[in-house]
């Protein structure tokens, strides 16, 4: 830790004796402006302390956004230096910046405040020559942040370099390894294909962005990691790659799959339409034969039995009034043919080839065969 001397309570007028800012007053907080940036009464003056050798994101600079963890580092020092807190201040071979403001290393009850931010994982170790006073310290507090794996190293944050490779790596990772059989399912593991992709190249996106602002906080404490970094990604889209072209490649095997199924499908139902009308047809064409043969053996049984001789004795006179043959009612037209039998019937007496079952009109003298 930086020696600290703090001379006698009679000086009145600010004094550096080995660095130190002494004074009849002590310095005391005002305001916080940032996670590395704050106001601080000096001997009733109103000074703007820059803390040394420590960088946090940014949250106020007028060309850059709101970096990651940038708002929680001006919340830690907010509540570590609270309005009204009383503070040490040492300085270096270099008190101001070319912002004017002053650079310090700030003490509060013998704590270097510019460490316990870094060791929070809220800040980076920072050095611009000539001043490296409190480098050492803030170091060796970043990286147990980095061990511990706190604020900036936390892979649990999303908005980290560690977080963004861990969300990368985890959503290729949870991509099963055996493909189901389901084009739907298939289509939505593409998707999250889609969006594992879409993570790895917002992380090169922001690696880009890393590179071209070499001051950030990131960049220092990923600089020395970011080459490994990029080919893990690199080795990541490329298996993703073959993984999503493997998914295509069986989504179209599927569909060309059930399109051939289809087809077949199609062409047996046709197949057995045909096949039933056929039947149907043959079936038809049997009744209308079989009808024609029994009306036929029923005409040369009338006409043999006209052919024979008569016994006057037992001819019995024709009715004068024969009962007509029932008609239809729906039609108006007889429900018999000629000989008495309805239509597609035949007498249960006449002969026939059929040997199939028979199905009897009323009364039980004709039949037809049954369907």
């Amino acid at each position: 830790m930086a020696r600290r001397f703090v001379v006698g309570p009679l000086l009145l007028a600010l004094v550096l004796v080995g660095g130190v800012a002494c004074a009849g007053e002590p310095p005391t907080v005002i305001r916080v402006i940032d996670g590395d940036t704050l106001d601080v009464r000096v001997d009733g003056q109103d000074e703007r302390i820059r803390l040394l050798n420590v960088d946090t994101p940014e949250t106020k600079h007028p060309d850059k956004a709101v970096e990651c963890l940038g708002p929680e580092a001006t919340e830690f020092l907010q509540d570590l230096l609270p309005e009204g807190q009383v503070v040490e201040l040492a300085f270096d071979t270099e008190k101001q910046d070319s912002y004017g403001r002053t650079l310090a290393g700030v003490f509060k009850d013998d704590v270097l405040v510019n460490a316990e931010i870094a060791r929070e994982g809220l800040g980076v170790a920072s050095y611009v020559a000539p001043n490296r006073r409190f480098l050492s310290e803030v170091e060796a507090a970043q990286a147990e942040a980095e061990e511990a794996g706190r604020g900036l190293f936390d892979e649990e944050i999303d908005c980290t370099v560690p977080g963004m490779i861990a969300a990368t790596s985890t959503a290729i990772s949870e991509l099963p390894a055996e493909y189901p059989d389901d084009v739907e399912e298939l289509k939505s593991l593409i998707g999250e294909a889609a969006l594992a992709a879409g993570l790895a190249a917002a992380l090169l996106a922001s690696f880009d962005a890393l590179e071209s602002a070499a001051d950030s906080p990131s960049w220092v404490i990923h600089e020395h990691k970011l080459k490994s970094a990029r080919d893990e990604v690199d080795r990541q889209l490329d298996t993703l790659q073959n993984w999503d072209d493997d998914v295509r490649e069986r989504v179209a095997e599927i569909e060309e799959e059930q399109r051939l199924e289809h087809e077949r499908r199609a062409a047996e139902e046709q197949a057995e339409a045909e096949r039933q009308q056929l039947a149907q047809q043959e079936y038809e064409r049997q009744v209308e034969a079989e009808r024609q043969r029994a009306a036929q053996a029923e005409r040369d049984r009338q006409a043999e039995l006209q052919r024979q001789p008569q016994s006057p004795s037992h001819h019995a006179p024709a009715p004068q009034n024969p009962a007509p043959a029932p008609s239809n009612p729906s039609t108006g037209t007889s429900n018999r043919d000629n000989n008495g039998a309805p239509p597609g019937h035949v007498h249960k007496d006449a002969p026939t080839s059929y040997t199939g079952p028979r199905c009897f009109a009323s009364g039980g003298v004709y039949w037809r065969p049954c369907p």
